[in-house]
């Protein structure tokens, strides 16, 4: 095997990849580059599951409070930022983690994807005006490939702009080692029943100030948690419902987020984070 130059971790939310990267970044002298789409967003750190500040001050984190929450952030433009994040790293004699569970996110930089042209602002206007149905329609009447998740409008209509689904595969990055974390599902559903009642309290506060200040159709309010609680605000939605809404958005996240890495053949899985540490020691 040639020399560990990147180490990616991945796996479904709460599975426990965030703090696995911190053992490994203290231990192999690395810093963290968080490849997640909602983490993107400044001022959003509970609803978001960001990493504490403690966490930040121990290791160098790179991926987060990159834009405001009205704004468009694409696995095109992480691609870019990683990569010179990844040079930067090395270039200091240290080892890069990439860290997350979007997927999209992590094989754009992993296998090196040729993303499709920049979006066209009005264009992008008039296909978020149509409803999934249209959008479907659009696609099949054009001869475009129908993206997996089809019922996911940010999908077709990326479909559409792209002019298909982009699975171009290229090998991927050299030197890279990718760590797959994925506990026992009675385990991450326990653990996602956890964490989401931590999040509530700060997390119903950042969405108050996110929904006061951009709305409710915002980029950074597609996030699981901000998702859930829109009908609290709009119609007066019980927090506990509410609540249990979130839940199971981020149940049915962690198996799609399942789906997608268990295509990568070149995943090392690991049931248990001790496990997958000392594995990575052992390169």
């Amino acid at each position: 095997m040639a020399p560990l130059k990147t180490l990616f971790i991945v796996g479904p939310t709460a599975s426990g990849k965030s703090a696995l990267a911190m053992d490994l970044a203290k231990k192999l002298n690395g810093e963290l580059i968080c490849a997640d789409s909602r983490t993107i967003y400044k001022g959003l750190d509970v609803a978001t599951a960001k990493p504490t500040k403690t966490d930040r001050n121990e290791v160098v984190h790179w991926g987060l409070d990159l834009v405001e929450p009205n704004e468009r952030y694409s696995a095109a433009d992480f691609k870019t930022y990683a990569t010179k994040c990844i040079t930067d790293i090395q270039g200091r004699g240290k080892l890069p983690i990439i860290v997350g569970g979007t997927g999209l996110y992590i094989d754009g930089l992993l296998f090196d994807f040729n993303f499709g042209p920049a979006q066209d602002s009005q264009r992008r206007q008039e296909l978020e005006s149509l409803s999934t149905e249209q959008l479907q329609t659009l696609i099949t009447d054009n001869n475009i490939e129908m993206p997996e998740n089809n019922k996911n409008k940010r999908y077709l209509i990326r479909a559409i702009e792209q002019g298909g689904v982009n699975r171009q595969k290229n090998e991927p990055m050299q030197g890279a080692l990718v760590i797959g974390l994925l506990p026992d599902r009675a385990v991450l559903d326990e653990r996602i029943n956890d964490r989401a009642a931590v999040m509530l309290q700060g997390g119903l506060k950042e969405a108050e100030i996110l929904f006061e200040a951009y709305g409710y159709d915002a980029p950074a309010t597609s996030a699981p948690f901000f998702k859930a609680f829109t009908p609290h605000f709009i119609s007066g939605k019980s927090t506990k419902e509410c609540l249990e809404r979130f839940v199971l958005n981020d149940r049915q996240l962690s198996k799609r987020q399942i789906t997608w890495f268990k295509r990568n053949p070149g995943v090392k899985w690991f049931a248990d984070a001790k496990a997958a540490y000392n594995f990575v020691r052992s390169k």
